[in-house]
C-alpha cells in the first residue's frame, strides 16, 4: 500500500473547510483566505508536498487514495459513515479534490473549483514552451542539461511566473540555481511530468460527466496558464452551474485576490460567523 504522510495546520471553529493548494505551492498560498475564513469555519490546510514529492513516485490516482485515507483518519468520526467535510482546491489541488470526490463520494460535502487543472492537462497549457518541453521524455539529467540552455532559462522564468510567483525573479537567474539547488528544481519538474503521463486521463473525464457534487468554479478569464474556453468546457463538463470570474488574479489566484476568494467561498457556504452548523 503506498504511503505520504500529510501534515496540517489547522485553525477556527465551526463547518470542516480543507483547502488544497496546487503543485510545488505552499500552505502560504491560502494565509490570505484562512485569515478571512477562520471565524467562520473550521479550516484546514494540508502541506501536499510529500503528496507528489514521495520517496516512492505516486500517481495521480493513488495520491487520490492517499489523500482520502488522510481524510478518514483525521476527520472521520468514530461510526461516522458521511462526514460533512467542505472541500476548496486551486489548480492540482483543485484535480485532487475532483479525484476524491469522483472516487469517493460520500467525503465530500460541498466543492469549491479554483482554476482547476482538468483532465490530460499537457495538450491544454496555453504556454507553447511549457508544452514542448513536457511532451518531451523527461528524466533527471535530461532536464538538468534543458535547464542549462536559453530555452530552459525561458521555461523556467515562464513556470515560475505560473506557479511560484513569489519567486519568479529568481528561478530564472541560473547563475545562482546550480548544485543541490537545481538538482531539487529538476526534481519538481521531472515528478509533475510523471503525474500529467501516467495517468489515464480518458476515465477520468468519463467519471467527470457523472460528477454530481454542489460546486463553485472560480477563475481568472485571463489565467496564464488554461485559456478561459478550457475552463468553460471543463465547467461544461461536471455541469456546474455556479461560478465566479476573477480579473487579474493569475494561475495562483489566492495569491493575489484571497480576500475576494474568500469573501465567494463564504457566499457559496452560507455560513455566517461564529456559526457551528452548515
Amino acid at each position: 500500500m503506498v504511503e505520504a504522510k500529510i501534515a496540517f495546520r489547522e485553525v477556527g471553529q465551526g463547518p470542516l473547510l480543507i483547502l488544497l493548494h496546487g503543485y510545488a505551492g505552499t500552505v502560504l498560498h491560502w494565509d490570505t483566505v484562512v485569515q478571512k475564513l477562520k471565524s467562520n469555519f473550521r479550516v484546514v490546510v494540508p502541506n501536499l508536498t510529500h503528496l507528489y514529492m514521495s520517496r516512492q513516485p505516486l500517481t495521480f490516482s493513488e495520491q487520490i487514495e492517499v489523500f482520502a485515507g488522510f481524510l478518514r483518519e483525521n476527520f472521520l468520526q468514530d461510526g461516522e459513515e458521511c462526514p460533512q467535510i467542505h472541500l476548496a482546491g486551486m489548480s492540482y489541488g483543485a484535480a485532487l479534490l475532483w479525484g476524491v470526490a469522483l472516487k469517493y463520494p460520500a467525503l465530500v460535502s460541498k466543492t469549491i473549483l479554483i482554476n482547476p487543472m482538468p483532465p490530460d492537462p499537457i495538450p491544454l497549457f496555453q504556454i507553447p514552451v511549457l508544452r514542448s518541453i513536457f511532451r518531451l521524455p523527461l528524466n533527471p539529467r535530461s532536464i538538468y542539461l534543458i535547464l542549462r540552455t536559453p530555452l530552459g532559462r525561458f521555461f523556467l522564468k515562464r513556470a515560475a511566473q505560473v506557479f511560484r510567483i513569489e519567486r519568479a525573479d529568481h528561478w530564472d537567474r541560473l547563475d545562482g540555481l546550480h548544485g543541490r539547488k537545481l538538482l531539487f528544481v529538476c526534481h519538481v519538474i521531472e515528478r509533475f511530468a510523471f503525474i500529467l503521463k501516467s495517468e489515464n486521463w480518458a476515465a477520468w473525464k468519463m467519471r467527470l460527466e457523472a460528477w454530481t457534487h454542489p460546486a463553485l468554479m472560480i477563475y481568472d478569464h485571463a489565467d496564464p496558464l488554461f485559456q478561459e474556453k478550457t475552463y468553460s468546457r471543463f465547467q461544461e463538463l461536471i455541469g456546474c452551474k455556479e461560478t465566479q470570474e476573477l480579473q487579474n488574479a493569475g494561475h495562483i489566484a489566492t495569491h493575489t485576490c484571497g480576500a475576494e476568494i474568500a469573501e465567494m467561498i463564504k457566499d457559496y457556504l452560507d455560513v455566517k460567523a461564529g456559526t457551528t452548523a452548515a
